[in-house]
């Protein structure tokens, strides 16, 4: 077969592209007017997808659930909107920043083999995160794959408030066994965690 006719073949076969990645946090601050903790989660794969933005409302009956706010996402990562970007530059001019804090919370894990996932073919495990300091708690319940494997990378103090912010990392993502990070929100032991 002629050599420029191989080229045109294997330029017109399909090319399966990786498309995972790991998912990072990013804390954006704290709005104290609403009393609501807002960051991000970006996923660094070839998606487009825009960063998904959350919330913790601190002055609601679940404080500790995250709350998504949608009305503050970019279609997607390549295109963004005027009025998108308006609301997000509305929202940056009231956040105070989080200082981060030096000690961490006590960890607990403990997580149950769930199934072998059929596309990816990777073990998926059902856990549970607690975390634990001076008063202050929070836990976080969710499914990872491939190993049960968590750390507390960062914590964060709300200025004027007792809750913190620590940021978990674990393996969550099914394609290359892909770290995700995830802020979980410690508050005072009388109020209600997720």
């Amino acid at each position: 077969m002629p050599a420029f006719l191989c080229a045109l073949l294997l330029a017109a076969a399909p090319v399966w592209g990786y498309t995972g990645g790991p998912v990072r946090a990013e804390l954006l601050g704290y709005e104290p007017s609403e009393r609501r903790v807002y960051y991000q989660l970006k996923a660094y794969d070839e998606s487009g997808d825009a960063p998904r933005v959350f919330f913790f409302d601190l002055a609601g009956s679940a404080p500790a659930v995250p709350v998504r706010a949608a009305d503050l996402e970019q279609p997607d990562a390549f295109h963004s909107t005027p009025e998108v970007s308006k609301r997000q530059y509305r929202l940056e001019e009231h956040l105070v920043a989080l200082p981060m804090v030096h000690s961490m919370a006590t960890m607990t894990a403990g997580w149950d083999s769930l199934r072998i996932d059929p596309v990816w073919e990777r073990p998926v495990y059902a856990f549970r995160v607690a975390l634990q300091k001076d008063g202050i708690r929070g836990a976080h319940a969710d499914t990872a794959y491939c190993s049960p494997l968590f750390r507390q990378i960062a914590a964060y103090r709300i200025p004027g408030r007792q809750e913190e912010i620590a940021v978990l990392s674990f393996i969550g993502r099914a394609y290359g066994c892909e770290p995700v990070q995830l802020p979980v929100l410690l508050v005072p032991s009388g109020k209600r965690a997720k």
